[in-house]
């Protein structure tokens, strides 16, 4: 084993204009203006020494960035894909710190020639690190330290979620959302003091989760719609925009943190808009926070969801209620959801905001069909596989064998299920694909099915798949939960569904009787156009806007 291998060859530029490495034994050089900083095993050279201590930045690993966090290297020095540790394996649970460093040599061979390279390697990393600390402890006041410590801070938290989804990953999931609420309790926010000076101008900041396509429609940019019939003009961020987010924030009336996890760039923000008095609100439209019930069950998420991604899931209610505790506002899309909420957060006014038909809805064309009946059956997400496993062999497959001109056309993230081996000529699976098609397709069916296994969860999702459908004048079959029960009045602008028997019953009725269904559609798309109009959302959410006191 040689030095060159354990010592980084490429890392991320974290900010300054140039890193490179050099010699034999890799050193990375850090500039930023006239400062000129090189680290590597047992060097730290500098061009002026007073103004080193401005940016100490002390990097290991081949792969992923460890960074030196108050005296300790967090158990970075691991391969991305979590398998065996690069070159060296301490024991589990030893953190590198300078006073630890012996402890981990005494569990290292003490023979043959790889482990006195390794010991070699560990002595140079204590001396790296007792040089570090007596840096970074005499760092003066400075914009850069605390730029400085908010980094830090942000590899620290990723050690530690790193950590907790391997302990989800063992299986140990109590164990790794404690370790995760532990990492949360680390993160400093200040309270409201409004001691800086804002400057609003008619301006709304949303800052959102942006990965999921419908939440980002139906959240974010449709909020951002309605905030215009308003007369407010909306900016869009992403966490990854906090820098541009916070230089400008004191010329916002509001700002909306959507579906966003407590991490140390979301403390930041918080805490510089509690500092100058910039009201806040949180907006979530699912139980993200709570742990009895989100993610539900490993075997929702059959298609194309590994592993490690259930695993981080499994962790990520901690991060979610957390965040959600910062804000006394909260908006949320269902009356079910938020009742949820106020439970698990009585201090704060929750505020309900449905989704509600946009531009685009308004917008997009209505396919002609054909002569067969098509049953649409569409997901936006990863998490309804069982659903329509059971589905299929409940309700599809014994329709489709009674109907014979009966099509199914198949959405989203999703596998043929067993149950229609036989079938498959009569089935279209389409996958993932942009809303305008998406809709395109649902437009051109006779019958919308939105089947739900009625759980806490389910029980706080919206009738988004009904008035998609709605709009288009497509009469919806679904589950008799709350939001659906609100929007539909069984057998008259559409189908209530309590079990297997109830669905086959309805689609016998639609089936067999496609004028009635087609009126049902219609009346499903009056009722649509008067209660969630974009007008009438813009309405709805003026009065929350009032009820934050944002005028």
């Amino acid at each position: 084993m040689s030095l060159h291998s354990f010592f980084p060859r490429k890392i991320p530029v974290f900010y300054g204009d140039r890193v490179t490495f050099d010699g034999p034994r890799p050193a990375l050089t850090y500039t930023d203006g006239a400062l000129s900083l090189e680290f590597g095993p047992a060097q730290a050279a500098h061009t002026r020494p007073v103004d080193a201590a401005h940016d100490m930045l002390l990097v290991f690993g081949p792969l992923w960035a460890s960074l030196y966090i108050d005296g300790a290297l967090e158990g970075r020095i691991t391969r991305p894909d979590m398998a065996a540790p690069y070159q060296f394996d301490l024991p589990e649970g030893i953190p590198l710190t300078p006073g630890s460093i012996e402890d981990a040599l005494t569990r290292l061979p003490s023979g043959g020639t790889a482990a006195q390279e390794e010991r070699a390697q560990l002595a140079f990393l204590k001396s790296d690190l007792t040089a570090a600390h007596g840096l970074l402890t005499s760092l003066p006041e400075s914009d850069t330290r605390e730029r400085l410590q908010r980094y830090h801070m942000r590899q620290h938290f990723a050690a530690a979620k790193d950590a907790a989804i391997k302990l989800a990953l063992k299986g140990d999931r109590e164990v790794a959302l404690r370790h995760m609420a532990t990492a949360l309790e680390a993160i400093p926010t200040h309270k409201k003091n409004a001691r800086g000076k804002r400057v609003p101008g008619g301006r709304i900041a949303i800052l959102a989760d942006l990965s999921l396509p419908q939440c980002k429609h139906y959240r974010v940019e449709q909020k951002a719609e309605q905030f215009l019939h308003l007369g407010l003009r909306a900016d869009i961020f992403e966490i990854t925009d906090d820098e541009n987010l916070l230089a400008g924030l004191a010329r916002y009336d509001l700002l909306v943190v959507y579906r966003l996890p407590l991490t140390p760039r979301l403390a930041a923000i918080i805490s510089a808009a509690n500092d100058i008095g910039l009201p806040l609100a949180y907006e979530t439209d699912d139980m993200l926070f709570d742990a009895a019930v989100f993610p539900g069950p490993r075997h929702d998420y059959a298609v194309g969801f590994g592993d490690l991604e259930y695993a981080e899931l499994q962790i990520t209610p901690a991060l979610h209620a957390a965040a959600m505790a910062h804000f006394d506002h909260i908006i949320v899309s269902t009356r079910t959801l938020a009742a949820e909420v106020q439970a698990s957060f009585p201090n704060a006014a929750v505020h309900v905001h449905p989704n509600a038909l946009d531009g685009r809805h308004l917008n997009a064309t209505k396919g002609d069909g054909s002569n067969d009946f098509t049953l649409f059956y569409g997901s936006g997400t990863k998490a309804h596989q069982q659903d329509l496993e059971t589905f299929a062999a409940d309700v599809l497959a014994p329709t489709m064998r009674k109907h014979a001109r009966v099509m199914l056309t198949l959405a989203g993230h999703m596998t043929l299920p067993e149950a229609l081996d036989g079938l498959e000529d009569r089935v279209i699976i389409l996958p993932p694909q942009g809303l305008e098609a998406y809709w395109a397709q649902l437009a051109a069916a006779q019958l919308n099915l939105a089947p739900l296994s009625r759980t806490r969860l389910t029980d706080t999702k919206s009738a988004i798949k009904w008035l998609e459908a709605a709009n288009f004048g497509v009469p919806t079959a679904a589950t008799d939960s709350p939001a659906f029960s609100d929007v539909i009045t069984d057998g008259t602008d559409g189908y209530l569904c309590s079990d297997a028997v109830a669905w086959r019953s309805a689609l016998d009725r639609a089936i067999s009787d496609p004028v009635a269904a087609q009126k049902a559609g219609a009346l499903a798309r009056a009722r649509a156009a008067a209660q969630f109009s974009p007008i009438k959302a813009a309405e709805n959410l003026a009065a929350i806007l009032k009820e934050i006191g944002v005028q």
